[in-house]
């Protein structure tokens, strides 16, 4: 009308809730069209608004909204919850004015709903990175703590890569000399000590590697053609491993170099295999499988985009259980 207020016109109190339902700024119901009604519906739409809503309604009455003349504006507060009584006759005016007022505050729990739904969301965001700094955080203390394992026992591991070499010094000097006597003489003997001194010096090669473990030794990172090295370590593997384990590597063609240190990775390919071989204590099949493999933005958090070189060492022992995961100290 001229006030700018638009309005339905509904018979009853059902026909009242599925008006509410549809959305309204406010209700104008009589006292004597909820005196005798079913009220079920209506209260069951009251006690279902969400905590910002406060839905206001007009009663129009008779005897006022004071429980002196009227004994049942108790009953309707109860009910209705937000309702301002309006004792007719009134004039236009009052009504229009309590009509904009509970517009008014209407508009007012509706922007009560946005900075609830902001704050909400808010909760959520905090609780979010809440759950995120605390999975980092968990993440960088078991990182520290292998870290820290990983220092005992590359200090452990230095310690005895020095004094075997120690011992390993003389034993190859012996050799040598020992070579140098019997090259022209026994064939056989000079075979064995071929033998001895070749054992040794992969002896030495090992300390080398163990010594770059117990970070003693800067890596060297270099292009790395990763088919020639598993070739080169095809016989150490296979002594290493033992008859019983039947060794298989496999590489990919046109395999592309990996930028790497190759003795830490050999030493670790050789570990790998050792602990497989004690996987398998009856024997098995020993698969090294060397393949490229293209890493996006989403595939793994720890490594950039771009090409890799993926080795795989793969038994057909049992696994390890949960305590010997948990105790590994190595990807």
């Amino acid at each position: 009308g001229q006030a700018g207020l638009h309005s339905e016109v509904v018979r009853d109190v059902m026909h009242l809730v599925q008006e509410l339902r549809r959305g309204a700024g406010f209700a104008v119901v009589t006292e004597e069209s909820i005196s005798g009604s079913d009220l079920t519906a209506l209260s069951g739409w009251l006690d279902d608004q969400p905590e910002w809503s406060d839905f206001p309604f007009i009663l129009l009455t008779q005897r006022g909204g004071g429980l002196e003349r009227n004994p049942e504006a108790g009953r309707f507060l109860e009910l209705l919850g937000n309702v301002t009584f309006l004792e007719r006759p009134f004039h236009p005016t009052t009504f229009v004015s309590l009509a904009q007022s509970a517009i008014r505050g209407r508009r007012r729990q509706y922007d009560a709903r946005a900075r609830l739904e902001e704050l909400n969301q808010l909760a959520l965001d905090l609780e979010r990175r809440v759950e995120e700094r605390t999975a980092e955080h968990a993440l960088a203390v078991a990182q520290l703590h292998e870290a820290q394992k990983l220092e005992t026992l590359g200090q452990l591991t230095g310690g005895v890569a020095h004094d075997f070499n120690n011992l390993l010094t003389p034993i190859t000097g012996a050799l040598d000399i020992l070579q140098r006597k019997y090259a022209e003489g026994d064939e056989r003997s000079a075979r064995l000590l071929a033998n001895a001194l070749q054992a040794a010096e992969r002896a030495k090669t090992l300390l080398q590697r163990l010594l770059g473990f117990a970070r003693r030794q800067a890596l060297q990172t270099q292009s790395v053609n990763i088919t020639a090295l598993l070739s080169g370590m095809r016989d150490l593997i296979s002594s290493s491993v033992g008859p019983a384990i039947d060794l298989h590597l496999r590489c990919e063609s046109e395999l592309p170099a990996a930028m790497a240190d190759p003795n830490q990775l050999e030493l670790a390919i050789l570990n790998l295999c050792v602990n497989a071989r004690d996987a398998m204590p009856t024997g098995g099949p020993l698969t090294i499988l060397a393949e490229e493999q293209a890493i996006g933005p989403r595939s793994d958090p720890k490594l950039k985009p771009g090409l890799y070189v993926r080795l795989s060492v793969i038994d057909a022992g049992c696994g390890m259980d949960s305590d010997t995961l948990a105790r590994a100290i190595e990807d």
